[in-house]
């Protein structure tokens, strides 16, 4: 099962998520690969960083990226920056429709050198995704749909397209193993004890993200 951070490890609070230092000190604690967030800046440049607005109150999206660290209160990477520092496995989560294009133009830079998984809770983001470049892309999902067939058949058309990224609280194992029966594979996130990261390895997870290494290797 594959572990990766979600956001980056903040070692109990002491470092910001989403940062380079934050990354680093995930792959030094054994992740197989990082969770981030992607947004883009008032001029075009693709961000690493979860909330829409900043700790001022600022949207992101009306700062350009030479002010970006003095309203967010740290220094806020740029996506190419963080692929160019770390060759591990990256899920890209594009968290607006804005920061598509940016994304889709790193994934063309990057796509031949990296592992990477673009999702998003968007999914005609991934549609357009998917349309331009290729790169394997995955589904992510906050709900238990009463039936699941109809909503992975409308992605049969799209290989690339065949992972669910699903939230704990609404997933089990009869639907991952259906995922699994079509060919689509499951990550899962919100997890928030050892217990919990071990049933997703006996429910046969491809992998999960958690904000919670110690709890995936306890000592």
């Amino acid at each position: 099962m594959l572990v990766l951070s979600h956001r980056g490890d903040r070692a109990g609070g002491t470092i910001p998520e989403n940062t380079l230092e934050a990354f680093a000190h995930a792959l030094t604690r054994g992740a197989d690969g990082i969770e981030t967030d992607v947004r883009v800046t008032a001029d075009g440049r693709a961000v690493l960083h979860h909330d829409r607005l900043l700790p001022d109150g600022t949207p992101l999206s009306c700062v350009r990226f030479d002010d970006l660290a003095r309203h967010a209160s740290h220094a806020v990477p740029l996506l190419d920056d963080a692929l160019s520092r770390f060759d591990v496995i990256w899920n890209l989560e594009i968290k607006t429709p804005a920061a598509a294009t940016a994304t889709i133009d790193a994934v063309k830079r990057w796509g031949e050198s990296r592992r990477l998984l673009v999702t998003s809770f968007r999914h005609d983001v991934i549609a357009q995704v998917t349309a331009a470049a290729p790169v394997d892309c995955g589904l992510l999902i906050v709900h238990r749909p009463i039936e699941i067939d109809s909503m992975l058949s409308a992605w049969r058309a799209q290989p690339r397209v065949r992972t669910i990224i699903w939230d704990f609280e609404f997933v089990d194992p009869l639907l991952l193993s259906h995922a699994a029966e079509h060919g689509w594979r499951s990550f899962v996130y919100g997890m928030h004890t050892p217990g919990e990261h071990r049933l997703c390895e006996q429910w046969g997870a491809a992998g999960v993200i958690t904000d919670h290494l110690d709890m995936v290797w306890p000592t």
